[in-house]
This record gives C-alpha cells, sequence and structure tokens, in this order.
C-alpha cells in the first residue's frame, strides 16, 4: 500500500473516531467506557474546536465532563473555558450548583483561571436579583465586591432595572459607574425608556450619539425620543435621522417621518442627494408614496 493511501486511510479513521466521540458526547446518556475507548483509541478530545465538552456541558454531564477535561479537552483551548463558564445558561438551577463549582475547582486546578469561568454564572444570578448567591460565591473563593460587580454586563444591568432589583443594583452601583455615555446610547438605541428615566435622574442628561438617535428613529422608540425631546434634544435636519424614517416606511409604517415633520422636518427635505419623493420612487416604497400623497400640499 502505498504512503499516500496509508495517510488517507488513517485521515479517515482520525475522522470516523472523533465524529463517533462527538455522537457520543451529544447523547445524553453517554457511555462513559465507550468514550474512554474513543479517546484510548485516537479521537481528539478538542475536535471541531472542542465540540465533545460543549455537547457534554449542554446536557450537564458532569461525569462526562470530568472525564474529557481529564483527557486534556482544557489543554490549549480557550473556547473550552466558555462551555464550561456557559453550564449555567442551561437550564441551571441550585440542585446542581456543587457538581457545577466541582467542575470550576477542577477547571482552575488545570488552567488557573476563575474569573472567565465566574462570568456567565455571576451575570445569571445578577439578572435575577440574587444577590445572596453572589454573596456565597464570594466568599467561597474570596473575591473582592469590586471583582463581583466589575464582570457584570450591561445589558444584565438593564435587566436588573427592569425588574425592580433595587438591592443588587446598589451593589453594582458601589463599585461600577454604569452612567457612561454607551449605557445612554444603548438605552436609546434598544427602545429602553425605563432604564434611559433612571439613567437621566441619576446620572443627568447626556447627549446620546446621532447613530443610536438613528435607530430609535428606524424602529419607533418614540417614548424615548419624547424623554429626549423634553430634556432639551434638539431634532436637528439630519440627513441620517431622515432617511432611517423613510426606510422605516417599508416595514414599519410612515409614524417615524410622521414624527420628524412634528420637529421640525418637511416633506420636501432632501437626504443623499434627493428629495424623499425621488428616494421612494426610486425605492418603490409605496408606503412611503403613499403617505407623500396623502400629505402633498
Amino acid at each position: 500500500m502505498s504512503d499516500f493511501k496509508q495517510k488517507q486511510l488513517e485521515r479517515e479513521r482520525f475522522k470516523a473516531l472523533c465524529d463517533l466521540l462527538v455522537a457520543e458526547c451529544k447523547s445524553k446518556h453517554a457511555n462513559l467506557d465507550s468514550v474512554k475507548t474513543l479517546l484510548q483509541s485516537g479521537a481528539d478530545v478538542q475536535y471541531k474546536y472542542s465540540e465533545p465538552l460543549r455537547r457534554a456541558a449542554k446536557n450537564q454531564n458532569f461525569e462526562l465532563i470530568k472525564l474529557l477535561i481529564n483527557h486534556g479537552a482544557l489543554t490549549d483551548a480557550p473556547i473550552a473555558r466558555t462551555f464550561l463558564a456557559q453550564i449555567c445558561d442551561h437550564k441551571f438551577n441550585e440542585k446542581i450548583e456543587p457538581a457545577f463549582f466541582e467542575i470550576l475547582d477542577m477547571a482552575h486546578s488545570k488552567t488557573g483561571d476563575y474569573m472567565s469561568l465566574f462570568t456567565p454564572y455571576i451575570n445569571s444570578m445578577a439578572v435575577h436579583g440574587r444577590l445572596d448567591k453572589l454573596r456565597c460565591l464570594q466568599k467561597r473563593y474570596y473575591l473582592t465586591e469590586s471583582e463581583l460587580a466589575g464582570v457584570i454586563e450591561r445589558r444584565v444591568i438593564f435587566e436588573i432595572v427592569l425588574n425592580n432589583h433595587d438591592e443588587i443594583l446598589e451593589f453594582i452601583e458601589k463599585h461600577k459607574n454604569w452612567y457612561v455615555q454607551e449605557s445612554y446610547d444603548m438605552a436609546v438605541d434598544s427602545g429602553e425608556w425605563i432604564v434611559l428615566e433612571r439613567l437621566i435622574k441619576v446620572g443627568g442628561y447626556v447627549k446620546p450619539s446621532d447613530k443610536a438617535v438613528a435607530k430609535a428613529v428606524f424602529d419607533g422608540h418614540f417614548a424615548v425620543l419624547d424623554m429626549l425631546f423634553n430634556c432639551g434634544y434638539s431634532f436637528e435636519r439630519k440627513e441620517i435621522f431622515l432617511e432611517k424614517a423613510c426606510r422605516a416606511a417599508l416595514s414599519r409604517g410612515t409614524r417615524s417621518l410622521a414624527y420628524l415633520t412634528q420637529h421640525g422636518y418637511a416633506l420636501s427635505d432632501k437626504y443623499m442627494g434627493k428629495t424623499i419623493l425621488e428616494h421612494a420612487i426610486d425605492d418603490k416604497n409605496l408606503p412611503l408614496l403613499d403617505y407623500l400623497q396623502s400629505n402633498a400640499g
């Protein structure tokens, strides 16, 4: 048999072993002995960017996860650590916490890393207002309050505000200033007027970026736009706002354009060198054409 043929057969055998390993790890009732045999026979524990570990973590199969880690699943594979961290995203509950932390301890012994593993858990507990869980984590691993608050994501803080989890919000704000430009832009962009209201009330009014306001115009977040207007925001005749309002007509109706006309815009205005009518014709924007015809003169 030629060397080329031999290598081709070896590659096919290797792929077959690895595919069998992934299939076994994908099963909710994975056979640990079969997994051991496949690994001992040459299957790669890091195959397809640690797909075996991803499958095991998704199924919360902790014995299988331990087996994969002991066979090098975390070696030179940073993405594998994210799979462990995401265990708490898959119907996580208090019953599995001891096993989850045992896995994290095992991962730490292999990588020396904790915080990247903790981050999804911290955010998961924070979004549900579980300050008690964060306190337990802090005590167990000798973390500081600043370390805990530092990894809580802005989107999670928004959810905390929306769900009135005041205790954990107070905890975060002791160590983290989220009253920054990015928060105002995100609140405007996503139409979260309740969050924007708190930002303005506590942090004061901060002018959002044109990009964020344009997105709010396109999506029709009028409560947010009204709030900005009441704070003194000027809807100057900016082409980006007019363009977004006209494009929105195709899928969302003409309310955004009507809103702009109530704040100083005219149907004769231009953007990108053309009138609204010319753009409507070019784009075959029938809702916009109907609106222009109904409001002509």
